[in-house]
């Protein structure tokens, strides 16, 4: 029998290296470079398997892909990426996140499902914004459930550490 030691938690929620842009920021960010799959696997730390899957559901289209037909992604692909991994611990479902960033789009001056080019009308972009506030509401309800979570597995660590090695953090006589 081994003796059990702590170890890092493996789990398939991965910290993004970065916060997201505001979409007023991601036009002035590199406009115009592309950057394979790989680049952006490294930057993100997300496996590529993953960033094909989000291409796979519509979620992150590449921009264009290489003679070869590698995926080239621009950096409002990658700020797109960022957001996902900001919203996936809220576990906001896929189509959810479609969404929340299709209607960030519309915000941002741009539309999913119109031609390039295409503004939003005033009544898109309101609805948009109304809809981004209910998403907001949504969002809070859900971090203080995951801090209350977070609180709990808290406490539970502290006792099996405890029980296992003898320390409590409430070393009191």
């Amino acid at each position: 029998m081994t003796s059990a030691k702590p170890v890092a938690e493996s789990s398939s929620v991965v910290m993004p290296p970065e916060r997201a842009l505001p979409s007023s920021s991601v036009a002035r960010a590199e406009a115009g470079r592309t950057i394979r799959i790989g680049e952006v696997a490294d930057r993100l730390g997300l496996s590529l398997r993953s960033i094909r899957y989000y291409d796979e559901t519509g979620l992150v289209t590449p921009t264009a892909r290489t003679s070869g037909g590698f995926r080239l992604y621009s950096e409002a692909d990658v700020q797109r990426l960022l957001l996902i991994m900001q919203m996936k611990p809220l576990d906001f479902t896929l189509e959810q996140m479609r969404e929340v960033l299709d209607d960030l789009s519309i915000l941002a001056g741009g539309h999913a499902e119109t031609p390039e080019g295409a503004a939003p009308s005033a009544s898109e972009q309101a609805a948009a914004r109304e809809r981004l506030a209910r998403v907001s509401v949504d969002v809070e309800e859900r971090y203080a459930s995951a801090r209350q979570r977070l609180e709990i597995a808290s406490m539970f660590r502290d006792h099996l550490s405890a029980e296992l090695w003898g320390a409590t953090s409430d070393d009191s006589p």
